[in-house]
């Protein structure tokens, strides 16, 4: 695996990278059981200083951590499945069964809209004050807001609460962008596909069991229902004071030392030994390498056109299958008689049994 991340970066021309990478292979650390280095030079760059760290506890407690965002991600998307047909006859209980329908859209449509313009706001909120910022800012706005849902007179404020909840949500990338720019590449994938599978379908079990207990009780228990969606991600804040920002946003804003502390703390954690004199080399800035017409001209352009267009079109696939299966299993068993929460349980621990849940299985 090693000696494939090194011919790797050699073709793709990262001469400094490669060199670094190979020092680390040839000392016994990339790719092997070994915890400790003996490198010449004290100058690397990031993706060096990662790799050396290999996989131990500071990236199994960082998974969990960032991974939990995941978690409470899927609680509030799943409500909508759920809530959708219970809300509305409480909420409007004259009006006809269309105009409920049409509400009843509303509230899922405004909530994904909320999340496209999140991604783009927190996208640029990561990039200029951290990502440990970013994903502190959504997660109190999943949470917080998500806590005045249970106090809305009508479907109309409910709605636009549920707006700025999507907004929050679109935030939730931040944390994979922390977690990813922490783990070594070899196990990269595999720890990124844990994180959000596994834990994305926790919340989606924690979420069934929610429904079914607040909707079995005397009443439509809609506002307990949002209360305690809203429990996971208020309980998420209590992390953050120990939650690490990342190395490769503190070499981009200048600030070494900051950088420096990240890494010596995850390899004292992972029993890792750096050079004493250890610097890292800034990464090149992304405007720099954009400066010919930005984010959008660059994945469009000639060398990355044919897999931003393919990769733009499986995401779309994928969630709109998704979310259709989520939303419409539900209603079908319910509507036939069926119990929707069992269904959906086992649904649940289905999609989880399929994922890997050893990141070092690469």
């Amino acid at each position: 695996m090693s000696g494939l991340l090194f011919k790797q970066q050699k073709e793709r021309g990262d001469a400094s990278l490669a060199d670094e990478t190979r020092g680390l292979i040839d000392a016994g650390v990339v790719g092997s059981s070994a915890q400790s280095i003996d490198v010449e030079s004290s100058v690397m760059s990031v993706d060096a200083v990662v790799n050396a760290l290999d996989w131990g506890p500071f990236q199994w407690l960082l998974l969990i951590q960032c991974g939990l965002s995941w978690a409470c991600d899927a609680a509030e998307m799943m409500l909508l499945s759920f809530l959708v047909p219970k809300i509305t006859p409480v909420l409007m209980p004259d009006a006809s069964k269309a105009t409920r329908d049409f509400y009843g859209f509303m509230l899922s449509a405004v909530t994904f809209t909320g999340i496209w313009i999140g991604a783009l706001i927190f996208g640029k909120v990561s990039d200029k004050y951290g990502r440990r910022k970013g994903y502190l800012y959504s997660t109190a706005m999943v949470g917080l807001v998500g806590i005045l849902c249970s106090f809305s007179p009508s479907m109309y404020v409910l709605i636009a609460l549920r707006g700025i909840v999507g907004i929050g949500l679109g935030g939730v990338t931040c944390a994979v962008t922390l977690f990813s720019e922490l783990v070594a590449e070899k196990y990269r994938g595999a720890s990124i596909i844990l994180s959000i599978g596994a834990l994305w379908t926790f919340g989606c079990i924690f979420e069934t069991c929610v429904a079914w207990f607040c909707f079995t009780l005397p009443g439509v228990q809609w506002r307990l229902f949002l209360v305690l969606s809203a429990i996971p991600s208020i309980t998420l804040l209590t992390i953050f004071p120990w939650l690490v920002e990342s190395p490769r946003f503190y070499m981009v804003v200048d600030k070494h030392d900051k950088a420096l502390e990240v890494v010596k703390g995850a390899a004292a954690k992972n029993k890792v030994k750096l050079p004493e004199n250890l610097r890292i080399q800034a990464p090149k800035k992304a405007a720099a390498a954009m400066a010919a017409g930005g984010v959008f001209r660059t994945l469009l352009g000639k060398r990355l056109r044919v897999t931003t267009v393919l990769l733009w079109g499986l995401w779309f696939s994928a969630v709109i299958s998704y979310y259709g299966i989520s939303f419409i299993t539900p209603l079908y068993f319910s509507f036939n008689g069926h119990n929707e929460y069992v269904v959906t349980l086992l649904a649940g621990k289905f999609f989880f049994s399929s994922r890997e849940v050893n990141p070092k299985r690469v």
